[in-house]
């Protein structure tokens, strides 16, 4: 099956550039995410892709060094989410991380199917 990762129009658009509309609708913070979810996103963001649109990019878009992606891409992905590993890190390093910012970055490397996950969760 292909995932759509497009936009589907410019209200989604407007929502999704304004990373403090963002973290006062969702300030929730990003280890509050419930594993139901988190299983989902692994499913979506896992699996390495071409398009440079999964954990490496998010990773990335954090602010995580190359070395550690690097790190993340060699896990045994049967036992570790390298998405979860991501967030976790996240959480670790940055204690204010939110999921709205977590939607912004989403956004940032084109994952509106993963947007769409959380927008659908918290009911948005």
């Amino acid at each position: 099956a292909v995932v759509s990762t497009q936009s589907t129009g410019d209200e989604d658009e407007a929502f999704l550039s304004d990373p403090h509309q963002l973290n006062e609708l969702l300030p929730y913070s990003i280890t509050s995410l419930p594993y139901s979810l988190l299983h989902k996103l692994s499913i979506m963001l896992d699996p390495l892709s071409t398009a440079g649109s999964d954990y490496t990019s998010l990773a990335a878009k954090i602010g995580f060094c190359s070395t550690y992606i690097r790190y993340l891409k060699a896990l045994d992905i049967k036992r570790n989410s390298p998405l979860q590993e991501v967030l976790r890190m996240w959480a670790d390093s940055a204690a204010d991380a939110t999921v709205g910012d977590l939607v912004f970055l989403l956004s940032e490397i084109k994952r509106y199917d993963a947007v769409s996950e959380l927008r659908d969760y918290y009911e948005l």
